[in-house]
C-alpha cells in the first residue's frame, strides 16, 4: 500500500508513452498501403525502452523489500522517453495527416 503513489506513477508516465508513440506510428502508416505490416515493425521497437523502463521500476516495488533507490532514474527514464514522443508527435501530425 505504501508504493502505491510510485506505482501509480510510472503507470500513468507508461501508458502516456504507449499512447504517444501508438499514435505518432498509426499516423505514419494510415495512408501506407502495408499498414499491416509496418504498425507492428515500427511499433515494437519503439516500445522496447518504454516497456523495459516501466517493468525495471515496477519490479522493486512489488517485492516485499519496498521502495527502490533508483525508482527517480526511472521516473525519470519514462518522462523523457514521453517527453521527446509527445514534441514529435505534436510537431508532425500536421505534416504526416495533410491531404
Amino acid at each position: 500500500l505504501q508504493a502505491f503513489p510510485a506505482l501509480a506513477a510510472i503507470l500513468l508516465l507508461a501508458d502516456l508513452g504507449l499512447a504517444a508513440v501508438g499514435a505518432l506510428v498509426a499516423a505514419l502508416a494510415a495512408e501506407a498501403r502495408a499498414r499491416e505490416l509496418i504498425v507492428p515493425l515500427l511499433l515494437l521497437p519503439l516500445l522496447v525502452p518504454l516497456l523495459i523502463g516501466a517493468a525495471s521500476a515496477t519490479e522493486p516495488l512489488l517485492r516485499e523489500a519496498g521502495h527502490s533507490e533508483d525508482l527517480g532514474r526511472y521516473l525519470a527514464l519514462l518522462g523523457g522517453y514521453d517527453l521527446v514522443f509527445v514534441l514529435i508527435a505534436l510537431g508532425v501530425f500536421d505534416y504526416l495527416l495533410d491531404d
